[in-house]
């Protein structure tokens, strides 16, 4: 009897993933991808719902830099070099005037919509997220119509959650005169 090849995981850096994005080496690729520690994880295609409210949330949070003070990404890669990941969340801010890929130390505020992942986008995702010192974390969770808000994070983990819904307001605290009406989030992207 032959013994089986061990299998070795591969493991890349975020520095690995710039080079081959560089080369083209996704050039080709239909479907999106993240590094997370050091894997390529394939993410889940976006349904309506998950696509109407990142357009909600980018409408409302470009309406709301009056100051210019943050910019708004939308789907765009965050180097996170304490665990050699790069996620892609569906919208973030970011100091006004930066260039090049995003660092946690420019980004105040991450918000991921959650159709289908939503043990993913807390557990995995605000696992990465607390590592890095995220200051706040919105999880938008489409079948419950409400926003977690994950702050406060210490190692692993966020120390701090409080749930909005519908009949809520909701306040970044990077922009104290930003207001989100949880309902009219939900309306506008027509649940």
């Amino acid at each position: 009897m032959l013994n089986p090849t061990p299998q070795h995981t591969v493991l890349f850096t975020v520095d690995d993933l710039e080079k081959m994005i560089d080369a083209g080496v996704f050039a080709h690729r239909t479907g999106r991808i993240e590094l997370i520690e050091g894997e390529f994880r394939q993410m889940s295609p976006a349904s309506d719902h998950h696509d109407d409210l990142i357009r909600v949330l980018t409408m409302w949070s470009v309406r709301q830099q009056a100051e210019e003070k943050f910019e708004i990404a939308v789907q765009m890669g965050i180097r996170l070099r304490k665990t050699e990941s790069m996620p892609e969340p569906d919208l973030y801010w970011i100091q006004s005037g930066r260039h090049g890929r995003a660092t946690m130390q420019v980004v105040p505020l991450i918000i991921e919509v959650s159709v289908s992942s939503i043990q993913y986008d807390r557990n995995t995702k605000g696992r990465l997220y607390a590592l890095d010192g995220l200051p706040e974390y919105w999880i938008v969770d489409c079948d419950q119509q409400l926003i977690e808000v994950r702050s406060q994070p210490d190692g692993e983990h966020f120390t701090k959650l409080e749930v909005f819904g519908r009949g809520d307001t909701l306040v970044p605290q990077c922009l104290p005169t930003a207001k989100l009406d949880i309902g009219w989030l939900f309306d506008s992207a027509g649940f």
